[in-house]
């Protein structure tokens, strides 16, 4: 009987101790699984966003993982995880994801059965994005170009008034002239006339004589 009792005793004590040594052991081996580097990288911006991976110090469990992204306009998108090797998990990045901040969600669980997780925050840019919003943009110099004004108008003041035309030319001026001409030529006639006429009359009172 005694020595019944002696053997149960060491039993459970040596039950006990195993429990104990699994308790220490356990946090020592989770507290070591730690991320070692991510694709892509924390507080990093990149053009291109195909996948996602994370690479761990030490093996991590096919089972238990979870990983999203959330986009700039809070949008969270599932990701299908994958097992590249026995330390690394990747997921294929889905198409319709927005550009600008985005962070990666992740959950894995350690070879030792601890879960442990994190973010990794990080800028997508696509190529793309910005080719549109330079075409969007004004053109340079900040304003378009405005167009010339006509030469039916003039600006004045910061307004634009249609400009008066020009008075056409009279012709009275011309009539004037014309009408200068005319009696020029009449009384030059007059006086050939007259100058004629005395000739004549002299010429027949000298032949009288």
């Amino acid at each position: 009987m005694v020595i019944t009792r002696v053997a149960s005793l060491r039993a459970v004590g040596a039950l006990v101790l195993a429990a104990l040594a699994t308790a220490l052991v356990a946090p020592s081996a989770s507290a070591h699984t730690e991320l070692r580097s991510s694709t892509p990288a924390a507080d990093s911006t990149v053009e291109v966003l195909d996948e996602v991976v994370l690479e761990f110090s030490s093996d991590i469990l096919d089972i238990g993982t979870e990983l999203s992204l959330v986009d700039a306009e809070g949008t969270s998108h599932a990701l299908e995880a994958t097992y590249p090797s026995t330390n690394s998990v990747s997921a294929p990045v889905p198409g319709n994801l927005t550009a600008g901040a985005v962070t990666l969600q992740w959950r894995i669980v350690a070879e030792d059965g601890h879960p442990i997780e994190g973010t990794i925050p990080f800028t997508y840019s696509p190529a793309d994005a910005a080719m549109t919003e330079a075409e969007a943009s004004p053109t340079a110099g900040g304003a378009s170009a405005s167009p010339e004004p006509t030469a039916s108008a003039v600006t004045t003041g910061g307004l634009i008034a249609e400009a008066s035309p020009s008075p056409s030319p009279s012709a009275s001026p011309a009539a004037s002239d014309e009408e200068g001409g005319i009696q020029a030529w009449v009384w030059i006639v007059v006086a050939i006339a007259v100058i004629g006429t005395a000739g004549a009359a002299l010429i027949a009172q000298s032949r009288r004589k």
